[in-house]
């Protein structure tokens, strides 16, 4: 498997990922046991919570990082294996369309994007726990608009993404 991720990206950056999940359960399991109060479970768009739960949310915050990590580490395995299953095709005449350099193409834009959205969400589910964490020990009164950033980040990468296999599948590369 490695050696056909070294064809896409170098398999070594594949630690930052990684590394985000560790952190976020390293703070999981550092911080569940200070946190005495509830933890916020809804906010307002700046952030602010509004509602508050039981710490065991923390737990499960912790289980959709490693769920999320491991889902989109599947996905990413399954295009390095067999992108012509994954690339969705509207019309049959498409499907003779469809080289074998414009399915690579799109395998290799592919395999790169889902580990940048990947990285970004690990980012994103680690950025709101280290703010529900801030907050259920009063270090923070917010979430902050850092939050929003990296949304905007996610939703424009996978904009990008859509569109530039749209593009490659219409005219090639």
């Amino acid at each position: 498997m490695f050696l056909k991720v070294k064809r896409f990206y170098p398999p070594v950056v594949e630690i930052i990922p990684l590394l985000i999940l560790f952190y976020t359960v390293f703070l999981l399991s550092f911080s569940y046991g200070q946190i005495s109060n509830g933890v916020p479970v809804n906010f307002t768009l700046t952030g602010a919570p509004t509602a508050w739960g039981d710490r065991t949310v923390l737990i499960a915050l912790g289980t959709v990082a490693v769920g999320v990590y491991f889902l989109l580490s599947y996905i990413n395995y399954k295009f390095l294996m067999a992108p012509q299953k994954l690339v969705l095709i509207n019309k049959k005449s498409e499907q003779k369309e469809l080289s074998e350099s414009k399915l690579e193409t799109i395998r290799v834009f592919t395999v790169r994007m889902i580990f940048l959205i990947k990285s970004l969400v690990g980012l994103l589910l680690l950025y709101i726990y280290r703010g529900v964490v801030g907050i259920s020990l009063g270090n923070k009164f917010e979430l902050g608009l850092g939050l929003w950033l990296i949304v905007g980040t996610i939703i424009l990468t996978v904009i990008i993404m859509i569109s530039k296999i749209q593009i490659i599948k219409e005219r090639g590369q």
